[in-house]
C-alpha cells in the first residue's frame, strides 16, 4: 500500500511541475518566434504570388494587343457583286462563290391545270 501511495506521489508530483504558466518567458518567447516563421513564410509566398500576377497580367496586356491588332487587320471589305461576270479583278479580292442563285430553266413554267 504504502508503494502505491509513493507511486501516486510520484506521478502528481511529475504533472506538477509540467504545468505551462501563462507568463512564462520561454513560452512567449517561442511562441512569438513561431509567428515570426509564418510571417516571414506569408511574406514570401505574398512576393511569388505577386511576381506572377504581374507576369501574368504582362502576359494578358500582349495578348490582348495582338488580338486588337488582329481585329484591325482583317479584310472586312465590303461584297461586291459583279453580275455577269465569272472572275475577279486582281485588286486583293477574292472569288467568294461561283454559281446561281436562282435555278436556271430553260423551259416556260405553264400554270397547272385543276
Amino acid at each position: 500500500m504504502a508503494a502505491c501511495f509513493l507511486l501516486l506521489l510520484f506521478f502528481v508530483q511529475t504533472i506538477a511541475e509540467k504545468r505551462i504558466l501563462l507568463n512564462d518567458p520561454d513560452l512567449i518567447q517561442s511562441q512569438i518566434h513561431a509567428l515570426e516563421r509564418k510571417v516571414e513564410d506569408v511574406v514570401a509566398k505574398n512576393t511569388d504570388l505577386s511576381t506572377k500576377y504581374t507576369d501574368l497580367t504582362t502576359k494578358y496586356n500582349d495578348l490582348f494587343a495582338k488580338y486588337n491588332t488582329l481585329l484591325t487587320k482583317t479584310n472586312d471589305g465590303g461584297v461586291f457583286v459583279r453580275w455577269g461576270r465569272k472572275d475577279c479583278p486582281g485588286n486583293n479580292t477574292e472569288l467568294v462563290y461561283s454559281g446561281n442563285v436562282l435555278p436556271i430553266s430553260n423551259e416556260k413554267k405553264t400554270p397547272k391545270k385543276q
